[in-house]
């Protein structure tokens, strides 16, 4: 897996735009398209807590696809992603699905999609290896998009927890930051 600890931040600036779409593209494994006006001020922050990746996001006015061929790295992973604020539209598998702020989904990325973020919006999501799920008993691949059915004092619960866990950033110990992993793996099975 090739994501790294970053932080970034989009201006307007023609330097600042090439830095985030190499960011996006060698970190995120992701394909960017924005408008450098209208994304400006947009932020993600990347980090580990043990084997699983988080990221933090606060976009606007971008699209996101992931990379094919052999660049593509993406796929060893499963992402889970929580809608903090905003909204997400989602395009896969020739359906499109719109998501609100306290909305969660599982997805594989070797499944082509787009994501589009129409408005200013944060999103929390998790790069989970295959390998650890496997060992939980998921498939090896996701077929198709998994919208959990919560109850929705679950979801907020849940939800609530993920954000806080990914609040914490690098600040804890490495042996904190493995054990919070651990816990967002323990989260996402519940999910």
């Amino acid at each position: 897996m090739k994501f790294k600890s970053h932080e970034i931040r989009l201006d307007a600036t023609a330097e600042s735009v090439a830095h985030w779409l190499e960011v996006m593209y060698r970190d995120h494994g992701l394909r960017c398209k924005l408008d450098p006006q209208a994304s400006r001020g947009s932020r993600v922050t990347g980090w580990m807590l043990g084997a699983v990746g988080v990221t933090r996001a606060s976009l606007a006015a971008l699209e996101l696809s992931p990379v094919d061929g052999a660049d593509s790295w993406q796929g060893e992973c499963i992402y889970f992603k929580l809608i903090v604020s905003g909204s997400v539209v989602l395009s896969q598998n020739d359906q499109t699905f719109c998501f609100s702020a306290g909305s969660m989904l599982a997805m594989d990325p070797r499944n082509s999609f787009t994501e589009s973020v129409p408005e200013h919006s944060t999103i929390i999501a998790l790069r989970i290896p295959k390998r650890l799920l496997q060992q939980r008993g998921w498939k090896p691949t996701l077929g198709s998009l998994i919208v959990p059915d919560l109850p929705p004092q679950d979801a907020a619960a849940i939800g609530g927890m993920v954000q806080c866990i990914a609040e914490q950033g690098t600040l804890p110990s490495p042996e904190i930051r493995n054990w919070l992993g651990g816990q967002l793996l323990h989260l996402v099975d519940v999910v």
